[in-house]
């Protein structure tokens, strides 16, 4: 799906993780030098995404203390992310990669960052599209239970269920 002036909403999700290819950087790149209202876009959705990584931080601590408040937390949560989606993103539903961000960024404060991002690719690549980075929306519930059993067999049964639950809640959302 073509996003903002030709590139793809996933290439601005792949340009900030830092796994865009080179010459594709290079062009989206050079077209944020010169274009303020693409470089405004980008500025938005790093915003974005540290709303995501609070929200989610403060989403784990509040379930380790009080993990009956499940259901609850998690879909304020996912109210609050919407309301703070850039414009752009708000127009739509969320691409593969930021749905992915998004559980990423509620693994982050429980297992730290790399963990996170290594618990992300195995289950990405059992659910068999990782390395073209283009898993349908179809696929998205395999994702999401291959991640929370990979998390729940280290960290236990309640992180599978926050897994889970986000999940759910990010199903109705993912292109």
């Amino acid at each position: 799906m073509t996003g903002h002036h030709g590139f793809a909403q996933q290439e601005w999700f792949e340009y900030l993780e830092g796994t865009l290819p080179p010459a594709q950087r290079a062009h989206l790149s050079a077209h944020l030098d010169s274009c303020p209202q693409c470089a405004q876009l980008l500025h938005q959705i790093r915003a974005w995404e540290q709303k995501v990584e609070e929200e989610a931080r403060s989403l784990v601590l509040h379930v380790e203390r009080h993990p009956y408040d499940l259901d609850r937390m998690s879909t304020e949560m996912m109210c609050r992310i919407r309301l703070d989606s850039p414009p752009a993103l708000a127009a739509r539903g969320m691409v593969f990669a930021e749905a992915v961000r998004l559980l990423q960024s509620v693994l982050d404060p429980l297992c730290g960052k790399g963990a996170a991002a290594s618990a992300v690719r195995m289950a990405a690549e059992r659910t068999g599209g990782w390395l073209d980075r283009r898993l349908s929306s179809e696929r998205w519930p395999v994702f999401v239970r291959n991640l929370g059993e990979g998390v729940g067999a280290v960290y236990g049964v309640p992180a599978q269920l926050l897994i889970e639950r986000v999940g759910a809640l990010v199903a109705a959302e993912v292109e």
